[in-house]
Parts: structure tokens; C-alpha cells; sequence
């Protein structure tokens, strides 16, 4: 459209597809002129700086490899406390009906010895109205668990995606033109990475 951008650059990989590059020294002095790849086959003072920032195990481009232990992951989930106490207490209480149950359905045998049928008989119909209403509590403590659950898990996973994105939001523009870097990566990782961590940390509370 006619507009012509002038961009000062420290970080080369920034106008690597610009129309026209400026090689300056000190004093405004200009030494170089051209395209990345003119600048590049010239082996120039351009072409060192774009081997010195490749190669500078320094450069703020190099990559840091992150450590986190198990009580930084931990403490992630603490907000949804709540959740997760709730979660477990009724899952304990869904895991109780089983031996329970187990324990009534015993007592019907012993319903067999019984030589008052009426007495069997009803005893039989309360031992089997006890065990439908164990069934149906262990089917809503078992919803609850799946619920409380969920609903923490969402939440985490919500906020750590948000606060990697804010984290996104804030590198320079150089950065983004790494390949590590591309959309598609970064996409991947908001979707996966937050979900990892939810996983990782509901395996290490059970």
C-alpha cells in the first residue's frame, strides 16, 4: 500500500523476511545492505551475528529445561480443596456400600435356620429393602465423587491455561518465530499440557 516500516532489530530471526536489511555498525555506519539470504551467502558481518545468536549457549533463545518436584504440583490443585475433599469423602462412602452389602446379603442365609416364616419372611423383605437403598446411596456417592471431581479437575485445568496463555501473551515477537514456537505447537500444548498436569496430580492424591 505504499507504507514503508523501518524496524530496529537486536534479535535477527525478527526480520528475517524483510524486504531490505541494514547491516550498522557504531557511528550509523552501514555496512551491509540486503535480503536475509543476500546477506547470509555473503558471509558478512550479518552472517556472524546470525551464527553468533544460533550458537551463544547464552542467547536469551536458548532453552532452559524446567524442573518442578512433586509439592509445586501439589500445591496447584490446593484452590480446589473443597472439591477434592468433598470428592473423597464420598468415594470413601461409595467404596463402603460394597462390604456392607456384602455383610446383609450374608444374613439372608441366615434367614434359612429361621423356623418362624413369618419372622423369615419379613426379616428377608427388610435385609432386601436395606440392600436397594445401599445400591441406590452408592449410586449417588458415586455421581458425587465423579462430579466434585470433575468440576476440580475443569477448574485447574481452566486456570493453568490461562495463566500459560497470559505467560504467551507476554515473550517478544522473536520468540514466536521459533519453530519450537510455531501455532500449532503452542495450541498443542494449552490443550495437552493443562490436562497433563490434572492427571498427574488426581494419580499422586489417590
Amino acid at each position: 500500500m505504499g507504507r514503508t516500516t523501518i524496524v530496529v532489530a537486536h534479535r535477527l530471526s525478527t526480520i528475517r523476511n524483510a524486504d531490505l536489511i541494514l547491516t550498522m555498525k557504531t557511528h550509523s555506519d552501514i555496512v551491509e545492505m540486503g535480503t536475509h539470504s543476500q546477506l547470509i551467502l555473503k558471509k558478512g558481518h550479518y552472517f556472524q551475528l546470525a551464527q553468533a545468536q544460533q550458537q551463544d549457549p547464552n542467547s536469551d533463545t536458548h532453552d532452559e529445561e524446567i524442573f518442578c518436584d512433586n509439592q509445586s504440583v501439589q500445591e496447584a490443585g490446593e484452590p480446589e480443596w473443597v472439591y477434592i475433599l468433598f470428592g473423597t469423602f464420598a468415594s470413601m462412602l461409595a467404596g463402603a456400600t460394597a462390604p456392607v452389602v456384602g455383610i446383609i446379603f450374608s444374613s439372608l442365609y441366615h434367614q434359612y435356620a429361621n423356623t418362624d416364616l413369618a419372622n423369615q419372611v419379613r426379616q428377608t423383605r427388610n435385609l432386601a429393602v436395606i440392600m436397594i437403598c445401599l445400591h441406590i446411596a452408592g449410586g449417588i456417592f458415586t455421581w458425587a465423587t465423579t462430579w466434585a471431581f470433575a468440576i476440580s479437575g475443569e477448574r485447574l485445568t481452566r486456570r493453568m491455561r490461562l495463566a500459560a496463555f497470559a505467560a504467551v501473551l507476554r515473550q517478544e515477537v522473536g520468540w514466536f518465530d521459533m519453530e519450537e514456537n510455531s501455532v500449532s505447537v503452542l495450541t498443542t500444548q494449552l490443550s495437552v499440557d493443562a490436562a497433563a498436569l490434572k492427571v498427574r496430580i488426581y494419580h499422586e492424591s489417590i
